[in-house]
């Protein structure tokens, strides 16, 4: 556990040195969410089922952004090729991976959580913590997932871009969906609805992360 701990660190501390990822993404949110709060209507803004789609919007264009940022960096720095000559397992190289974008990516949404709290009235009332955790919890599972993908695609010709279009199709389909469900249901449904919608992302993000020891180990 302990080297996932260190490249988890090492991870935080070479982004928190020049903090450009979380900068760039930073800015592309704010832009984002004022072109969205100036386009809508106060009638759209005041409809709670549009806050789950905004927020989610942010966070994946983003958070995209940051991760792939993440990724051209450690391979312009040659980190790619000095992590496979640590004498450790390549799962846990890709667990202390997913420690340091996940850490990174939890800083971006609550960036933009907060945010759209001053941007837009707040459709959750005092549900706001469940909304956020479900928008946390949904983010795990895409940093696992775009942290899969750009290790697979790291070799490839324009790895950053070939990350975008494989990522976002699995994450709509799956710890977005739940997660904008699970939003949705705090305004016109029962807890028990939210707590399903939370139990799928759970299942989603133990399936990915297992997925991604698993091909870690084979990758080259």
């Amino acid at each position: 556990m302990k080297p996932a701990i260190d490249i988890f660190l090492n991870e935080i501390k070479i982004e928190f040195r020049s903090l450009q990822g979380l900068v760039a993404s930073g800015m592309i949110s704010l832009v984002l969410l004022f072109a969205l709060r100036f386009t809508l209507s106060s009638d759209d803004i005041n409809q709670a089922k549009l806050a789950p789609g905004i927020l989610w919007s942010a966070v994946i264009f983003s958070g995209m952004g940051l991760l792939s940022h993440n990724t051209i960096k450690a391979k312009e720095r040659g980190t790619v090729d000095f992590m496979r000559m640590i004498p450790v397992s390549k799962s846990t190289i890709f667990f202390g991976k997913v420690l340091g974008n996940s850490f990174l990516l939890f800083i971006e949404v609550l960036l933009i959580f907060t945010l759209y709290s001053f941007l837009f009235t707040n459709p959750f009332g005092n549900d706001w913590d469940r909304a956020l955790f479900a928008l946390i919890l949904g983010s795990l599972g895409m940093s696992i997932v775009t942290t899969i993908v750009s290790q697979a695609a790291s070799k490839v010709p324009g790895a950053w871009m070939a990350t975008i279009l494989i990522t976002i199709p699995i994450l709509l389909v799956t710890v977005v969906e739940s997660s904008v469900r699970a939003m949705a249901t705090l305004s016109d449904s029962t807890l028990d609805d939210y707590n399903n919608a939370i139990m799928f992302i759970l299942l989603y993000n133990l399936s990915f992360l297992a997925a991604g020891i698993w091909i870690s180990e084979f990758s080259d």
